[in-house]
């Protein structure tokens, strides 16, 4: 299935930086809700934290596991990574995804860390 690919797809792209592509790969309309940060509406919001704001300066998603049906898709993972402040960062992650003409139109992601 198709859908399986998407999240493989995705953090290439986002782990490349390529900017452009993944404005591609998203619907106008979408949601990115993220710990946080309020919900990223629309795509000129999800550009901006990605283009601006997220702490990430470079580093790269493992995906461990994918699972998808009928246009939904989750998957976990762990990133590596460096922050724009020069700081490790090394985080399990977990992501869920819906799609809308094998484009993303909401994304949700936890990350596994200390909290309670």
């Amino acid at each position: 299935m198709l859908d399986t690919y998407f999240p493989t797809r995705l953090f290439n792209t986002i782990d490349e930086s390529k900017w452009e592509e993944l404005e591609l790969i998203m619907q106008p309309d979408i949601v990115y809700e993220r710990p946080g940060y309020p919900p990223l509406l629309g795509l000129p919001a999800v550009m901006q934290f990605y283009r601006h704001e997220r702490v990430v300066a470079h580093g790269k998603h493992l995906i461990t596991d994918v699972a998808a049906h009928e246009g939904r898709v989750s998957c976990h993972g762990h990133f590596s990574g460096i922050s724009r402040k020069n700081a490790s960062l090394n985080v399990a992650f977990c992501d869920f995804y819906v799609l809308k003409e094998s484009r993303l139109s909401y994304r949700k992601t936890f990350f596994y860390i200390p909290a309670i």
